[in-house]
């Protein structure tokens, strides 16, 4: 990237304070915090609590994250409870391993585990209770996906701040890197700078007459000034006339950098959460009228199974809402590799081949071919009930689409025929509406 720093976000997971309210729970968000530069790279903190409450907002951090920070509580019981396999109601496994997990589904590889509160340990800063705590967590991240070898340990007092930028005069942790070493040590991940643009709108505000500002992460390709970008599914056209990293103007930006941009032609209040931008002359985005997807099913909240027409939410990285799921096509179990045609229901532990509908309009791609746009999480009351990748798209006019096709030339017909038809008794229209 010539001699400018390759930018890093990181997705901090911790623990939030018992005291705080509902009101707070009900509207925070991930924090996006300052930007600081390292040796090789500029690192962004997104700041993600760990409590169910804030669930949405942790999957829109790790879908931005090419590294995940894992706080992990090293005091006695605290610790053994976040990271025990039945450590919640319904046995739910641990929060903390619940984060990991989750994180290593949505294709975070990379790692660091902060152990946190060493000067609360009996006695203080204790290596030997260090040295369990590390081999455990070690343990259960392997067993989840995460490389072993790869994982850094770094050990921090909560009151004192050692070990995060400079080296502890504790004994033990002269063998240990601090957290700014560790993060110098993580590896670029594949940003997908060939691909055409993508650009899931977060945010949009009314900037000067004729101009709206936008707010987003550039998943896949790159933004330049000038560039005509079309926005799915409201199929509005406009022009990039700024571009804003880190609050600074730019000519052009690329796949991983969060953006603010001014779009000309475009009324902020057409604009809804759901709309991705893309280049109205390369593969622009287009609405989603099915898709079909590989998932498994990690948790049954309060034991239920699923059937066909369970409508749970899911989260991607622009789409937060509700999708149908209208057909099971294959059922595996994962233990004994057998497979099922058209299963009838779900459990926890199957992975299955499954066809949705979403229920309201949505964008969404196959992973092999957009990979931020390609994942999911399942939700089901504010529980996390599995995982999902996209492996083929239905998509609203599209030349392949024999759906699509059909249903157009129906409407030719209907504008030409339809009042003839009217007249004796068939409603063509109401026919379409049907298709």
């Amino acid at each position: 990237m010539g001699s400018e720093k390759a930018k890093r976000y990181i997705m901090v997971i911790g623990p939030i304070t018992a005291e705080m309210n509902e009101t707070l729970l009900e509207n925070a968000k991930a924090v996006q915090g300052e930007a600081f530069e390292k040796d090789k790279y500029q690192c962004i903190l997104v700041y993600a609590p760990g409590h169910p409450y804030f669930n949405e907002n942790m999957i829109k951090g790790i879908l931005q994250a090419g590294c995940a920070i894992l706080t992990v509580d090293s005091t006695v019981s605290s610790f053994e409870v976040g990271t025990s396999m039945n450590g919640e109601t319904y046995e739910l496994p641990g929060q903390t391993y619940k984060h990991a997990y989750l994180a290593h589904m949505l294709c975070i590889k990379q790692i660091i585990c902060c152990v946190d509160k060493m000067d609360a340990t009996n006695p203080d800063y204790s290596k030997e209770r260090y040295d369990k705590v590390v081999k455990s967590t070690s343990s259960s991240l392997g067993k989840i996906g995460f490389d072993q070898a790869s994982i850094y340990f770094v050990p921090i007092p909560g009151s004192e701040g050692n070990n995060l930028a400079g080296t502890s005069p504790n004994p033990f942790w002269h063998r240990v890197p601090t957290l700014l070493q560790a993060l110098n040590q993580i590896e670029l991940p594949d940003r997908h700078f060939d691909k055409p643009l993508r650009l899931p709108i977060e945010y949009a505000e009314v900037s000067g007459k004729n101009y709206t500002m936008v707010t987003g992460c550039l998943e896949t390709g790159s933004l330049k000034a000038g560039q005509e970008v079309i926005l799915a599914p409201t199929r509005h056209k406009g022009k990039v006339k700024y571009i804003y990293v880190d609050d600074k103007p730019v000519q052009e930006a690329s796949a991983g950098d969060s953006v603010r941009c001014n779009l000309k032609n475009i009324d902020a209040k057409v604009l809804k959460a759901v709309c991705v931008a893309s280049d109205s002359k390369d593969d622009p985005a287009k609405e989603a009228i099915r898709f079909t997807s590989n998932i498994i099913i990690t948790a049954n909240y309060r034991g239920a199974t699923f059937f066909e027409g369970y409508t749970p939410i899911i989260d991607f990285g622009g789409y937060h809402g509700a999708v149908k799921f209208e057909k099971f096509l294959l059922r595996i179990d994962p233990t004994s590799g057998e497979y099922e045609l058209g299963p009838k229901l779900l459990q926890k532990g199957d992975a299955a081949t499954v066809e949705m509908v979403p229920l309201k309009p949505m964008i969404v791609e196959p992973f092999a071919e957009y990979p931020p746009l390609g994942r999911f999480v399942i939700r089901n009351n504010k529980r996390i009930v599995g995982v999902g990748v996209v492996a083929g798209v239905e998509k609203t006019n599209d030349p392949n689409n024999e759906r699509e096709r059909t249903k157009s030339a129906f409407k030719k017909l209907a504008e030409l025929f339809g009042p003839a038809l009217l007249a004796v008794g068939i409603n063509l229209a109401g026919a379409l509406a049907n298709i």
